[in-house]
């Protein structure tokens, strides 16, 4: 891709981005809307939880909130979306002094992120459409997708950092 057209890609990416994190944080369907819902507790992701936490939250959570925490999955979507696009744009970047075979292996690791992310969301809207039944497995399993989806952001931000790093060394040996 030409530099311009890839300066413009990047912009908008950054832009809608921008626009994805803002809804599903402090929009009227965000993290911070729900938590108005659940006595402060917020959405599940990004945090650890298990099935009783899951089960005494969504009891303290008032009818308004499940309509909220639905959209805020609606959202959050399309938020995996851009996340991963972005993850993937930024080591495209980073990477460009390596092979084209190895930035797509670096690729996986965003992408296994969004997948987990996808899992995560879609157990924990099961939960929320079927509550107050509530399924253990089904808890665990959206647990264990939060927990490999963080580590998978962990390792990426090393990657991009090493990445930064190399790119930097690598800039300066040419001068």
């Amino acid at each position: 891709m030409e530099k311009s057209k890839q300066r413009i890609y990047t912009i908008i990416l950054f832009a809608v981005f921008a626009l994805s994190l803002y809804i599903v944080e402090w929009s009227g369907i965000g993290s911070s809307a729900v938590a108005k819902y659940n006595q402060g507790y917020g959405t599940f992701d990004m945090k650890s939880y298990s099935t009783e936490g899951v089960a005494e939250v969504l009891d303290r959570m008032e009818p308004q909130g499940f309509i909220v925490y639905r959209l805020y999955f609606v959202a959050d979507y399309f938020f995996v979306l851009t996340f991963g696009l972005l993850q993937i744009t930024l080591l495209y970047l980073t990477y460009q002094w390596t092979r084209p075979g190895i930035r797509q292996l670096l690729y996986c690791v965003p992408i296994l992120r969004g997948i987990c992310d996808i899992i995560e969301n879609t157990l924990l809207l099961w939960t929320l459409n079927h509550y107050p039944d509530i399924n253990r497995q089904v808890i665990q399993a959206a647990s264990a997708a939060t927990t490999m989806k963080l580590a998978l952001i962990r390792v990426w931000s090393v990657i991009f950092l090493v990445g930064i790093v190399v790119s930097f060394v690598k800039r300066r040996q040419k001068k």
